[in-house]
Parts: C-alpha cells; structure tokens; sequence
C-alpha cells in the first residue's frame, strides 16, 4: 500500500512540472512593448489622415456610382472606402491583426 501512494505522490509531482514545461511563457520586454507603442503612435499619425483621405474620395465617388449603377452599388463603394481599420495598434504591428485598408464588402447580400 506505501508504494502505491508513493507511486501516485511521485506521478501527480512529475505530471504538474510536465505541465508547467509544455507551454512555456513569452514575455516581451519592456523596450519591445515601447518600440511596439510608439510604432503604432506614429503609424497611426501617418496612416489615418491617408485613411481619411481615401474615405473622402470613396465617398464622392460613390455619388457618381449612385448615378451610374444605383443606391446599392454606391452603399458599397462607401462602405467599402470608409470602414476598415483607422487605427494602428502593436497588435497590427505584431501580425496578431489584420490591417483592413479597404474593407471586404460581402456580395450579393449573403450574411
């Protein structure tokens, strides 16, 4: 009986340190997280007026679309320009999210 709860003891010690080892923690260091705020800081402050920008002419040239195709055809094209990713996070600087330029409108009404 003392070998069995021995036994057990030694296999429940190993088993949480086999844990502990599988998935080993990554830390970023407090430069990285810096360089990765100002980054974004700054990307931001370059990237968003162009943002605005490309909003402004997506929607004037949605007015022409509503001329030529109809409402529907012109909703998208602004959608389109307008929505999308404004702001540039470490996150978009990691790769952990996408930076949507242009925004994917579904087609045909499908959800």
């Amino acid at each position: 009986m003392r070998q069995l709860v021995e036994l057990l003891l030694a296999l429940s010690l190993f088993g949480h340190v086999g844990a502990a080892w599988a998935e080993p923690a990554l830390r970023e260091s407090g430069v990285t997280r810096s360089a990765y705020g100002v980054g974004s800081v700054l990307g931001t402050v370059l990237y968003t007026p162009l943002k605005g920008l490309l909003c402004v002419v997506g929607g004037t040239a949605s007015g022409f679309a509503f001329l030529s195709s109809g409402a529907e055809a012109a909703r998208t094209m602004a959608v389109a320009s307008c929505k999308g990713t404004w702001v540039i996070t470490p996150d978009v600087l990691r790769g952990k999210e996408p930076l949507n330029v242009v925004a994917e409108v579904p087609c045909c009404d499908s959800p």
